[in-house]
């Protein structure tokens, strides 16, 4: 196809997937042995996602005489792991405490309990009223949201929803559209959402919570960005305390007040 016509041209820069890189590598459709740089971006994520076993295929087929570089917003022990595997007299570099799990102190962090789903969507539509910019809504599932997005249309509010089951042409429409400011809002998944840079967003709403603290961080950090101000807000139910007390040890860790009603739904997890 049209990515192997390119490989073929012999491009000095090459940007992949490890799945798809491995796929070329088995083929042998692709040489890596003059490759001198090696790039692994959103390392934490990757590793997350079960990729572990395709970048270290990957990198067995680089010539070991190389520099490499591993960007990773947090330092979980995997990580660690893999860079001694795979670093030699390492230089590390730290923007913040990786260690401390700590949100940019430029967004505030909001969470609003909710009796139940119906609650949850009437809360979602009072926060997009207080807002003044774009906003992105993270839910957990494709399946919610979708839910979610065609509710919203539904209401007259113009949005765009991203997943892992749209193809790319469907994506690149969607996050035109949302980075071109032609729609406000945008619905997506962790997945679909990662290293999205779009200055304009002012307001993250997790409708349902992170799986994890460090998810949380990265969701709630899409907002406030280059210096300007956010906002963030969670919206959980009752049953939803473990979720509150991942949110209240990150608000603590970044020096925000936790309100009563939070840290008593975290008191219960």
């Amino acid at each position: 196809g049209p990515q192997l016509a390119d490989l073929r041209r012999r491009p000095h820069l090459l940007t992949g997937t490890p799945g798809r890189l491995n796929d070329f590598i088995e083929g042998r459709m692709i040489d890596l042995s003059d490759v001198r740089f090696l790039v692994l971006d959103e390392a934490d994520r990757m590793l997350d996602m079960g990729f572990e076993p395709q970048i270290r295929k990957v990198i067995n087929n680089i010539p070991t005489r190389r520099q490499t570089m591993m960007f990773t917003a947090t330092w979980p022990k995997e990580v660690r792991r893999m860079a001694q595997d795979f670093f030699h007299d390492a230089i590390e570099v730290r923007i913040g405490n990786a260690d401390e799990l700590q949100a940019n102190a430029d967004i505030e962090q909001e969470v609003v309990i909710c009796s139940n789903l119906r609650d949850k969507e009437q809360q979602l539509v009072g926060c997009l009223r207080r807002s003044e910019g774009q906003v992105i809504i993270f839910t957990k599932t494709k399946r919610m949201c979708d839910q979610l997005h065609r509710s919203l249309e539904r209401m007259g509010v113009k949005c765009e929803a991203i997943h892992g089951d749209r193809d790319q042409r469907e994506r690149d429409m969607a996050l035109g559209s949302f980075k071109s400011g032609q729609s406000k809002i945008l619905v997506a998944t962790d997945v679909a959402a990662r290293g999205l840079d779009v200055k304009a967003i002012t307001m993250v709403i997790n409708f349902d919570p992170a799986g994890n603290a460090e998810d949380y961080v990265h969701r709630i950090g899409r907002t406030g960005r280059a210096g300007r101000k956010g906002l963030a807000i969670t919206l959980l139910t009752q049953e939803e305390g473990r979720a509150a007390e991942q949110i209240v040890r990150v608000m603590q860790k970044t020096g925000k007040p936790v309100p009563d009603n939070i840290a008593r739904l975290a008191g219960t997890a």
